[in-house]
């Protein structure tokens, strides 16, 4: 057991009488460990309990509560990322919006930084489910609450996660412009290497992740293939693992020798599967069945399986159209 789960376990121990109505904001921080850690299920049920019987601390208690970022948004942002990394997007649009309504109602600095801090984990949501355009809306607003209430931070942030979704849509849009691609790289990795300089490590191995995806747009695979090593031995570091699926799917595409990239598309695959990070699974099967062929098609079937009939995220098309 981590450093942080023996002090959770500790504050849970002296959660009684009246300090008892903090215990599910107790639970949400474990299912938050549990989520940077790629534990999804386990931090999906943690997240739901607490949401379930959450209830807003008495004044006295409240006042205890020193943190600019509210306990009961931050409850409801991060059961949006256990959702949505499970395919379930209409279940974390929907805490998204909640959110949102609860931060309207709280004075300063706990309202606008804690929907900044929203808006932040909504913008790697829209990124991931290929909605840019309603991304960049998104990562305007984080920098404009920076802006507009002086925070310096989330002014940093969100310039970030703009250039990152230009990126992106540059990369999506004419992926053959190799020079608009460089001034996206250089752009994003002075952002994320700043980040670094200044200890702000947490998500950052996502950033990695899209620098990787430039570089290997335009041909850099040595150079991705760095970035990449990068952010998994940060994860080996920090224990912060929520994104090394998607970080070993993208390794398979520095190397031309097709063994070496089915292998590591089926270590994404294994790696997903275990985690519980459904979105990922699918993305890394359907690409080891264009790298592999018909006799890969059972596994495909059986990611797409994984998800709900009635599921809205969006990669399933694709994926279902590759087996039918």
């Amino acid at each position: 057991m981590c450093s942080s789960d023996l002090l959770l376990d500790s504050l849970r121990v002296a959660l009684t009488g009246a300090h008892e109505s903090l215990r599910p904001s107790n639970e949400a921080a474990f299912g938050m460990l549990g989520w940077y850690r790629g534990e999804f299920a386990d931090s999906r049920a943690r997240l739901e309990h607490a949401a379930a019987s959450h209830s807003p601390a008495p004044p006295e208690l409240s006042a205890l509560w020193f943190m600019p970022n509210d306990a009961t948004a931050s409850i409801y942002t991060h059961l949006a990322l256990a959702r949505y990394i499970q395919g379930d997007l209409a279940g974390a649009e929907e805490e998204l919006l909640r959110t949102e309504r609860w931060c309207e109602q709280l004075p300063f600095p706990q309202g606008p930084f804690s929907l900044a801090y929203a808006h932040q984990m909504e913008v790697l949501i829209r990124i991931e489910a290929g909605q840019l355009e309603r991304a960049g809306n998104v990562a305007v607003n984080v920098g404009k609450l920076g802006e507009q209430h002086g925070f310096d931070a989330w002014v940093m942030v969100g310039a970030t996660q703009q250039e990152t979704v230009k990126a992106l849509c540059a990369l999506t849009e004419n992926p053959g412009d190799v020079t608009a691609l460089g001034s996206h790289i250089a752009s994003i990795t002075g952002f994320v290497d700043t980040w670094r300089a200044l200890d702000m490590r947490a998500l950052i191995t996502f950033y990695d992740a899209v620098i990787a995806r430039l570089l290997i747009a335009t041909g850099q695979t040595e150079e991705a293939r760095r970035r990449l090593q990068i952010a998994l031995d940060l994860a080996d570091e920090t224990g912060m693992h929520f994104y090394d699926a998607e970080l070993i799917r993208l390794r398979a595409y520095t190397t031309d020798d097709i063994d070496s990239r089915r292998a590591d598309l089926r270590s994404a695959i294994e790696l997903a599967h275990q985690q519980d990070a459904r979105i990922f699974e699918l993305r890394s099967t359907a690409d080891y069945f264009e790298a592999s062929g018909e006799q890969s098609g059972q596994m495909l079937i059986d990611a797409i399986s994984c998800f709900p009939g009635d599921s809205t995220w969006p990669e399933l098309a694709r994926a279902r159209s590759l087996v039918e």
